[in-house]
């Protein structure tokens, strides 16, 4: 059933974006003719008239005429709902749920830490994981708002991660959307992860606690990406691929941004654009002395989850690894990420490549 509609899903996927650049496309061209056909000037019935007397000329048209006719034979108000949503639905009632790293990896019971010998090493994983807790920051969050493909949802997941940050809301109306573990790479194990209902809900609880909401949107006022204004704590939020921001994020926002465009192309998958977002603004709030690390008791209740986690069930190295928790080991170098391709090695003067 998952391979049949990862099929379907890819099929879907491949067709939106072709769709979505047929439509910028045919966007612009339209733009150009009513300019010059004068279309600012007409009379009132005759500017009503036109969509209406667009959907007559193409229902015809190859591809658009079956849509046509698809629309028309559903209900007006019935929403447009994914027919393969795998995960947990929504039960009656419930309308938030959440998921911290620190809940993922309770301490196991039954362990007793073993207190490391003066002269013993510390373990590189504990090193990678204090690199990890000094960059964590809660400074700046995600929210994605009704998020239609999963692989998006999961590629953001990954994303934020790696940037150091710990919180992901994700407000879905069907319910908890299984995450693409191929994408992730597991990142979600290290975040804490909040889900909701509706987007009301999840506004709500952001901004009691003193949250600014920034909006990727084009929407009148929004600003340039390096140009939003910013704050101590900072959510950056992300319509859905198909619907763009719903009316509550839009009133709920506290600011919109886009990226500015210089090619052809204006559309951007939105895990690419929340990818470019979350490091450009990463990056502004850290060198604007925005970006806080997290508290220490936050700090602690994270490592000993984590030092359980990089166990792996192993109860020697767990007792091991618990015996840091007093005193962690300094964290490792700061890690780099790997070049797409490796550069070629020049050839000695005077050495041939062959």
């Amino acid at each position: 059933m998952r391979r049949g509609w990862g099929r379907w899903r890819g099929y879907m996927d491949e067709l939106e974006v072709v769709l979505r650049q047929a439509a910028e496309r045919l966007a612009e061209a339209e733009a150009l003719i009513a300019e010059a056909w004068e279309r600012g000037s007409w009379h009132t019935r005759q500017r009503e008239s036109v969509e209406s007397e667009i959907l007559r000329r193409v229902q015809d048209m190859p591809f658009l005429g079956p849509l046509i006719q698809a629309a028309r034979r559903r209900d007006a108000h019935e929403r447009l709902e994914p027919p393969d949503f795998i995960g947990r639905a929504w039960t009656e009632g419930k309308t938030k749920a959440a998921l911290s790293s620190s809940m993922r990896f309770p301490p196991r019971k039954g362990v007793e830490a073993q207190a490391p010998g003066t002269q013993e090493s510390p373990p590189a994983r504990l090193r990678a994981a204090e690199r990890a807790l000094a960059e964590r920051s809660r400074s700046m969050v995600v929210l994605l708002d009704d998020l239609v493909n999963p692989r998006n949802a999961s590629a953001v997941i990954r994303t934020s991660e790696a940037l150091g940050l710990q919180e992901v809301h994700i407000a879905q109306q069907e319910g908890r959307a299984d995450l693409e573990r191929t994408v992730t790479m597991l990142a979600e194990r290290w975040l804490d992860l909040f889900w909701y209902r509706d987007i009301e809900t999840a506004v709500h609880g952001l901004k009691a606690r003193g949250y600014r909401i920034l909006v990727s949107d084009y929407s009148p006022g929004a600003r340039p990406l390096e140009e939003v204004c910013l704050g101590e704590k900072v959510v950056v939020a992300f319509g859905s691929e198909q619907r763009g921001v719903s009316p509550a994020l839009s009133a709920a926002a506290d600011g919109f941004f886009f990226l500015p465009s210089a090619g052809f192309t204006s559309y951007l998958n939105v895990s690419v654009m929340a990818g470019v977002s979350l490091y450009t603004l990463d990056q502004r709030m850290r060198r604007e002395g925005l970006r806080t690390p997290i508290a220490e008791d936050d700090r602690a209740e994270l490592r000993r989850a984590w030092y359980s986690a990089l166990a792996k069930g192993d109860t020697r190295r767990a007792a091991e690894f618990m015996g840091w928790l007093d005193s962690p080991p300094p964290p490792a170098p700061p890690r780099s990420a790997l070049p797409a391709s490796r550069p070629t090695a020049a050839p000695e003067p005077g050495v041939s490549k062959d």
